[in-house]
């Protein structure tokens, strides 16, 4: 959808507004997901500052969609 969507930004489309729309929110709640199931699979080392998955995580929940 991000590929797709970028083409239309480069063809000038004239939906590129929908597409790039539609690309951020796909993308932003995969981003969510993934680091959601990072930190399960971490368990309680998730949560530690030290380790980047926590920092990815406050990342993803830091832009909520609009």
């Amino acid at each position: 959808m991000l590929y797709q969507a970028c083409a239309k930004v480069d063809r000038a489309d004239s939906d590129v507004g929908k597409f790039t729309a539609m690309a951020k929110l796909f993308c932003s709640d995969t981003a969510m997901a993934v680091t959601v199931e990072a930190v399960q699979v971490l368990g309680g080392y998730g949560y530690v500052k030290e380790y980047p998955v926590e920092r990815m995580m406050r990342d993803a929940q830091d832009h909520p969609d609009l």
